[in-house]
């Protein structure tokens, strides 16, 4: 008899003190993947707090880490992981089911913080030397700093690493006040996927996260989101360096999580664009003219704004960015609405493939809780990108695709 597999389930449970369990049941999973995601990152942060969320994510790891190695959780040989984010905070735990429990008991001891004077003053170190790797690299410097004058003013400017000096002089007083002020349950979810029920799932987070009282650190609110102007006040940025062929990165204004069907249909404007062999854009740049060796065109969305991108590098970064910017102009009048049906399908199997994994599908629903604040199925996803019609792509292209919309940033000889 064939084998027959049965979709993931998803539900949602409110815990008394806020925090939220958002879960995903498939019968045929072999591991649980689970997360505590928070509304975190550097668009929380004051200017004198910059990169604070960074360096609590770096001591919270090792406090799972530590936990995880006690004599009697040191054989389940799990994944354990932490990142930081511009707008959230997350904490990743991977191991086979059977051991539900004591991942779940790992990830709540995060809640209680972090006391080790010792541990700042190394991660401190390690952070600074991420810094300076980070620095080193052309691509990442391009677009750590396209970034900090794309988002001008807006919170989402600051980038997640942080400055040297605020690293330097973070002490233990200042990280832990900054802690309470997201890491708090009405703040945070714990997200699992594995072939348990959401009510098997359900007793050991109550029984292991209930007791986390929202009084236990100070209470805050969460700060306002501030929606940004659609133009840049710059629209250029240039970094110097010795490479042969010139970095290029055009950045393009979009609504983000305010618009989520606006942001479905600039989805499958850059899945167009940029992705598969025949893709309009790969097709002008390299096919036709040889100018580039790849290009890549994708969508970021935060809460209140997003960001849609066309990465390439060329050594004729003059003509390469004239034909982004001609292809871009003639997407209204080259594509058709059976090009758009086509494009649908491609960007929902593209996400099947992806979603399939555990890892990934955690990924997606701890990222839907940050844009939501509630659980958002796979399912809900790709009702919106089948939803969008060839009148929704044409306008959020001639919509946000201009080129007074833009900041264009490029690092080269």
């Amino acid at each position: 008899m064939p084998q027959v597999f049965n979709m993931p389930k998803y539900q949602e449970t409110v815990l008394k003190n806020g925090l939220r369990l958002i879960s995903s049941t498939n019968e045929n999973a072999v591991t649980a993947v689970v997360s505590l995601w928070a509304k975190a990152g550097s668009r929380y942060e004051s200017k004198e707090q910059w990169g604070y969320s960074h360096i609590l994510e770096h001591l919270l790891s090792e406090r799972m880490i530590d936990h995880y190695n006690n004599t009697e959780r040191n054989h389940m040989g799990a994944y354990i992981n932490g990142y930081t984010g511009r707008e959230s905070m997350h904490f990743l735990l991977e191991a086979s089911t059977k051991y539900i429990d004591d991942i779940l008991a790992t990830l709540s001891n995060l809640t209680q913080g972090f006391d080790n004077m010792k541990r700042l003053e190394t991660e401190k170190k390690i952070i600074l030397q991420e810094m300076w790797m980070t620095k080193e690299n052309p691509m990442k410097l391009l677009s750590l700093s396209a970034l900090r004058v794309f988002f001008d003013n807006h919170p989402l400017a600051q980038e997640v690493i942080g400055s040297p000096e605020i690293i330097q002089n973070a002490t233990v007083e200042n990280l832990k006040k900054h802690l309470g002020s997201f890491l708090t349950p009405k703040r945070s979810a714990v997200v699992v996927a594995s072939n348990l029920s959401h009510d098997k799932i359900l007793e050991s987070v109550v029984k292991y996260f209930e007791p986390w009282e929202p009084g236990l650190f100070p209470k805050t609110t969460e700060k306002k989101q501030q929606i940004p102007n659609t133009h840049t006040h710059k629209d250029y940025l240039y970094i110097a360096n010795s490479n042969k062929q010139t970095s290029i990165m055009i950045n393009f204004h979009t609504p983000g999580a305010l618009n989520i069907n606006e942001e479905a249909a600039l989805t499958l404007a850059a899945n167009y664009l940029g992705s598969g062999g025949k893709a309009f854009l790969r097709e002008k740049l390299r096919s036709e003219t040889g100018l580039v060796y790849t290009v890549t065109v994708s969508t970021s969305r935060y809460t209140d704004t997003g960001v849609f991108q066309v990465y390439t590098s060329s050594s004729e970064p003059t003509q390469t960015i004239k034909i982004i910017f001609d292809s871009l102009s003639a997407l209204l009048s080259s594509i058709s609405p059976a090009d758009v049906e086509v494009t649908k399908e491609r960007a929902v199997n593209i996400f099947d493939r992806s979603v399939s994994n555990p890892r990934y599908e955690n990924d997606f629903l701890g990222q839907s809780f940050i844009l939501f604040n509630h659980l958002f199925e796979p399912a809900d996803y790709k009702r919106l990108i089948k939803e969008v019609s060839y009148e929704d792509m044409a306008g959020v292209a001639k919509k946000y695709l201009r080129r007074n919309n833009c900041l264009i940033a490029i690092s080269g000889p």
